[in-house]
């Protein structure tokens, strides 16, 4: 039990220390209590998620082509689910909080999201993990990035999205179609070298090598995708007071 405690702790490590950052920042004292709400709300959204995607992935448990089937579990099984659960969260759930004001405050929100359900995913592989510390330090640089620059560029567009809302119906598409894009761009290598037993001691070889290429451009376009939203961040926070994407309940 206290290996396992010790497991969990280490995956959720790299998930607070990023959550705590964003909850202390000085740009988000005024949604502190939201921040803390939305990652609450991602770590319960993982469990429908989870269920979801097991039932999605039952028609493709026989299918042959390593190829084919990944890129359907990347696209169809993890990208889609996950981030339209994620995507819900936030305009139903979390946008709908009280010291939610400007469009700015999107981006902060989006991404508490998609860390709640980054912690529970890095428990659940971590624990699973034969070396389980191996697999915590990797993720904390691949799949944590990952699921960072999806919530962030989710929330980037939701913040477009309730500043100018005469491109609304652009803006929120975007917010659904590229994190599913930067996610599913991440998965598809990863599942094809999972299968091709890449991480599993199997040296390199010109059958791996392309994947590997793969992975490494998806990562860095989501490291790419951070820096443009954090760069962007100074405009973003000049666009006028949030008019919400739903008309508020009085």
């Amino acid at each position: 039990m206290l290996n396992g405690l010790l497991q969990a702790a280490v995956a959720l490590a790299p998930v607070a220390l990023v959550q705590l950052y964003f909850s202390t920042h000085r740009n988000w004292q005024n949604v502190r209590e939201a921040i803390w709400i939305a990652f609450g709300l991602g770590v319960v959204v993982a469990i429908p998620i989870a269920a979801t995607e097991f039932l999605v992935a039952l028609p493709f448990q026989s299918a042959d082509n390593l190829r084919l089937i990944s890129g359907v579990r990347a696209l169809v099984v993890a990208a889609i689910p996950e981030e339209t659960g994620k995507l819900l969260v936030l305009v139903y759930l979390v946008m709908r909080h009280e010291d939610f004001s400007r469009p700015v405050h999107a981006i902060a929100l989006a991404t508490a999201v998609s860390l709640g359900f980054a912690a529970i995913e890095n428990v659940l592989y971590v624990v699973d993990a034969p070396d389980w510390a191996a697999t915590a330090l990797a993720r904390s640089f691949t799949a944590l990035p990952m699921h960072a620059a999806a919530g962030l560029v989710m929330g980037y567009f939701a913040s477009r999205a309730v500043a100018n809302p005469h491109h609304r119906g652009r803006y929120a598409a975007l917010m659904l179609a590229a994190p599913i894009a930067l996610h599913a761009g991440y998965d598809y290598p990863v599942f094809v070298l999972v299968g091709m037993g890449a991480f599993s001691g199997i040296p390199i070889t010109s059958a791996t090598s392309p994947y590997l290429f793969l992975f490494t451009a998806a990562l860095a376009v989501c490291i790419a995708a951070m820096i443009a939203v954090a760069v962007n961040m100074h405009n973003t926070a000049r666009l006028p007071a949030a008019v919400p994407i739903y008309r508020r309940r009085r």
